[in-house]
C-alpha cells in the first residue's frame, strides 16, 4: 500500500509540475469589453475598426465591438456578455433594455470624402469647390493613373442619401449636355454626368461600400466617400494610418464652395450590474425552489486547515479512504 501511495504521489506530483510549467508558457487570460453597436446603417469593417480606435481612448484595450444592424419593427436582442451599448441616435431607447443606463459619451461619424494625396495636392486648398474637384480629377496625372478616378457606392441607401442632402434636388427636369458634371443640378444629375463624362466609374452603380473602399485602398481609384469618425477632423489622422493608408480628408466639395458635412451621433449606454451580479441573479433564478446561501471566505480558517487538514484529505481521495 505505501508503494502505490508513492507512486501515486509521484504522478500527482509531476502532473503538478506539468501545469505550472504550461500555466508560465500560456498567455493570461485577459477580461475583455464587449460593446454592440446598433445602427440602420451598415458599415464596413474599416470604419468599425476606427469605432473600435476611438473607443479605446476612452474605455479599455481590450475591446470587442459587435455590429447589429437595426430593422424598422425588429427587435433587438442584447447579449447577456454584452457591457455596453453603442445605439444610433434617433432609434427608440425602448430597444434598449433596463439594465443599461445612458451615458454622457457619445461618438460621433461625419461623412467625408477621402482622397489620395497626389490628387488632393491638384485641388486648391484655399478654393475647394466642385469645379476645383472635376478639374484635378481632369488633370493628366489622374487620366494617366486611373480609367475612373472616382469610384462611389450608389447602390447604398445612405450614401445615395448623402449626395442629395449635399447636392441638392434638381430643381428641373431634363439635363443640360453641354454642362460637365460639376455644373449640373442637383445630385443626380451631377452623379449621372459624372459617369457619362467618364470620371465616375459606372459600377459604382452596383458596388458595395465595401467594394468601394477595397477599390481606393488598391489604389485603383483616387477617391471615394466614407463614414469615419468626427475625431479624424479634430486630431492627426497618422492615428488612422494603420486602417486607411495614404489619404486626405475633405468635405464633399459643392459647386458654391460651402461646406456640408452628414453627420449622424451614436449614444453609450452602460450595464448597470456588473457581469458577476447577473451571473449570481441567473444562477439564483436558475434554483428559484432553492434558498441561496452565500459563503464567505474566512482566511484564517482556510490557511488552518491547508497546512493541517489538506494532506490527510488528499491522501484519503488518492487512497480512497472514505
Amino acid at each position: 500500500m505505501n508503494l502505490i501511495r508513492a507512486q501515486a504521489i509521484g504522478i500527482f506530483r509531476k502532473i503538478l509540475i506539468f501545469f505550472v510549467l504550461l500555466s508560465f508558457m500560456s498567455p493570461p487570460l485577459v477580461a475583455m469589453t464587449r460593446v454592440e453597436m446598433i445602427s440602420s446603417i451598415d458599415f464596413v469593417a474599416e470604419v468599425l475598426e476606427m469605432v473600435k480606435f476611438n473607443l479605446k481612448t476612452a474605455r479599455s484595450d481590450n475591446l470587442i465591438l459587435i455590429f447589429q444592424p437595426w430593422v424598422k419593427n425588429s427587435s433587438i436582442k442584447i447579449d447577456e456578455r454584452t457591457d455596453f451599448i453603442l445605439l444610433q441616435d434617433g432609434i427608440s431607447k425602448s430597444n434598449v433594455n433596463k439594465d443599461f443606463v445612458k451615458t454622457s459619451q457619445k461618438i460621433e461619424l461625419v461623412w467625408l470624402l477621402l482622397v489620395k494625396v497626389e490628387l488632393f495636392r491638384r485641388l486648391k486648398a484655399d478654393e475647394i469647390n466642385l469645379l476645383s474637384f472635376a478639374d484635378a480629377l481632369e488633370t493628366d496625372y489622374c487620366k494617366t493613373n486611373y480609367k475612373y478616378p472616382w469610384f462611389e457606392s450608389l447602390y447604398s441607401k445612405s450614401t445615395l442619401l448623402n449626395f442629395i442632402k449635399v447636392l441638392g434636388k434638381p430643381k428641373s427636369r431634363g439635363m443640360n449636355k453641354k454642362k460637365s458634371f460639376a455644373r449640373q443640378d442637383g445630385a443626380i444629375k451631377t452623379l449621372y454626368r459624372a459617369i457619362e463624362d467618364g470620371v465616375l466609374n459606372p459600377l459604382s452603380l452596383e458596388a458595395s461600400k465595401q467594394l468601394a473602399l477595397n477599390v481606393f485602398r488598391a489604389n485603383d481609384s483616387a477617391c471615394c466617400t466614407l463614414w469615419v469618425p468626427y475625431d479624424l477632423l479634430v486630431s492627426d489622422s497618422n492615428s488612422y494610418n494603420n486602417i486607411v493608408r495614404d489619404f486626405e480628408v475633405i468635405a464633399f466639395p459643392r459647386l458654391d464652395g460651402k461646406c456640408v458635412i452628414p453627420k449622424m451621433s451614436f449614444s453609450l449606454w452602460k450595464r448597470k450590474t456588473s457581469k458577476a451580479e447577473l451571473k449570481v441573479k441567473q444562477i439564483i433564478k436558475n434554483n428559484k425552489n432553492l434558498d441561496c446561501q452565500f459563503i464567505e471566505n474566512d482566511f484564517k480558517k482556510n490557511m488552518k486547515w491547508f497546512e493541517e487538514k489538506f494532506s490527510q484529505a488528499y491522501d484519503r481521495l488518492i487512497m480512497g479512504d472514505f
